[in-house]
C-alpha cells in the first residue's frame, strides 16, 4: 500500500527552489551547500477497502555544488520508510520503503534565476499539487526571469518523461514512453518571509501514455474507453491537456499576526465540462509567539473531477482524482531549533460513485527537523 508520505509545503521557498542561483554568489570559488530534513509521522488512513496505522520516517537531503559562476549541480535524494499495520479486503495492500530522487540535474545560468536545466527535476516545483504528486521527472527546462524591484516575472518551457512502471504489453510490443510537456508564466512578489505572493499559470499536455499507466489510472478514477484492449487492460476515453494554475501568499496584518492563502485550478480541455475541473482553495492565520515560536492554522477545500488530472501521476494528498473534501492543519514552529510539530486531518468523499474508489479519512501528527546545515 502506498500511503501519502509527505505533502508540499505552502512556503515560498518550495516554489522558488527551482534554482539555486540566488544562493550562489558570482565569482565565488567552487563550494557545496548542503542541508538535511528529517520527519517522523504517525498516520491513520481509513476507507471502505482498507485501514492503516503506520509510522513514517522520511530523510530528505539537499546538495548544491557550484562549479563556477555559470554552472552548478543540484542533488535531492529522498529516503522513505514505513512500519505499522495495514488491513485490506484483498490482503494486497502493503507498506512501502523506498529511496527516490527528487532532483539530480545540471544547471547552466546566464543571469539571476535564469537557467537551462537537464536531469531529474522535482515536478512539484513546476506544477500545482493538484496536477502531480511530488516526484522526480527526467526533464529539460528553460527558465527565464526578469526583476522589477520586489517583483520577479518568469517564463518556463519544460519537457519531461514522468516516472512510470511500464512493462511489455500483451501484444509483445514495448510500450510507449510517457511524455509531459508544458509552457507557462509565473509572477512572484517578495518583501519578506511573511509578505509575499506567487501566481503561476502553465499549459500542460500528456502524450504517449502506455497501457500500464492508463489501466491503473482508470481503476483510480479516470474514465476508461468503452473499447477494452483486453480483459485486464484499459485505455483512456479522454486525453489530458489543459491549464494548470496555482497561487500562494502570506500577508502580515499586525506585527505578530499574518494571513495565509493558497489554491489552484485545473481545466482539462479534452474532457467534458462536468468531468474536467479541479479546484483547491485554502487559507488560515499565523501568529508569532515571541521571537522563537510561530503557530499556524489552515483549512482548505478541494474538488477534483474524474478527468481533470491523470490519476497515476496525481497527488495522493487528494486521493488521486474523483474526490472532494476538506483539509484542516495546525503547526507549531520553533524557529531557532528548526523544529516543527504539525497535525493534519483530511475528510474526502467521492464526486461520482465508482466501485473501485471509496470515501477516505486520513489524519496524522508529524515532527520535522527543517533544513539543518551539514
Amino acid at each position: 500500500m502506498t500511503l501519502p508520505m509527505s505533502f508540499a509545503s505552502t512556503s515560498l521557498g518550495d516554489v522558488a527552489a527551482t534554482s539555486s542561483v540566488s544562493q550562489l554568489k558570482k565569482n565565488s570559488p567552487p563550494h557545496f551547500l548542503s542541508n538535511l530534513e528529517l520527519s517522523f509521522r504517525g498516520l491513520m488512513n481509513e476507507n471502505h477497502f482498507s485501514k492503516a496505522n503506520t509510522f513514517d520516517l522520511t530523510i530528505n537531503y539537499f546538495l548544491t555544488y557550484n562549479v563556477n559562476p555559470y554552472i552548478f549541480f543540484k542533488l535531492n535524494p529522498l529516503a522513505q520508510m514505513q512500519s505499522g499495520h495495514v488491513q485490506s479486503i484483498d490482503a494486497n495492500e502493503k507498506l512501502e520503503n523506498k529511496i527516490s530522487i527528487l532532483n539530480a540535474a545540471v544547471y547552466t545560468t546566464w543571469m539571476k534565476e535564469s537557467y537551462f536545466a537537464l536531469g531529474i527535476l522535482n515536478s512539484s516545483q513546476t506544477y500545482s499539487p493538484l496536477l502531480v504528486s511530488e516526484k522526480g521527472f527526467f526533464s529539460t527546462q528553460v527558465y527565464q526571469s526578469l526583476y522589477f524591484d520586489l517583483w520577479q516575472l518568469s517564463a518556463q518551457i519544460q519537457a519531461a518523461i514522468p516516472n512510470s512502471e511500464s512493462s511489455v504489453s500483451d501484444q509483445n510490443q514495448k510500450e510507449s514512453t510517457p511524455f509531459l510537456s508544458s509552457v507557462g508564466f509565473s509572477s512572484n512578489w517578495h518583501r519578506s518571509s511573511k509578505n509575499f505572493a506567487y501566481l503561476a499559470l502553465n499549459y500542460f499536455k500528456y502524450s504517449s501514455i502506455p497501457t500500464s499507466i492508463s489501466t491503473v489510472s482508470v481503476e483510480s478514477g479516470n474514465t476508461g474507453d468503452t473499447f477494452k484492449i483486453s480483459e485486464t487492460e484499459r485505455s483512456f476515453k479522454y486525453d489530458y491537456e489543459g491549464i494548470d494554475s496555482q497561487f500562494k501568499f502570506t500577508r502580515e496584518v499586525l506585527s505578530n499576526l499574518y494571513l495565509l492563502g493558497s489554491g489552484g485550478f485545473i481545466v482539462n480541455e479534452k474532457a467534458p465540462d462536468e468531468m474536467n475541473k479541479a479546484t483547491l482553495i485554502g487559507g488560515g492565520l499565523g501568529y508569532k509567539i515571541g521571537r522563537n515560536l510561530e503557530l499556524e492554522a489552515e483549512s482548505s477545500y478541494y474538488k477534483i473531477e474524474p478527468d481533470a488530472v491523470l490519476a497515476y501521476y496525481a497527488n495522493s494528498r487528494f486521493f488521486r482524482t474523483n474526490h472532494q473534501g476538506i483539509e484542516l492543519s495546525t503547526s507549531l514552529l520553533l524557529k531557532k531549533e528548526k523544529f516543527k510539530i504539525s497535525f493534519y486531518y483530511n475528510d474526502s468523499k467521492l464526486v461520482y460513485e465508482n466501485p473501485n474508489q471509496s470515501d477516505e479519512k486520513l489524519y496524522f501528527i508529524k515532527f520535522e527537523v527543517l533544513h539543518v546545515a551539514i
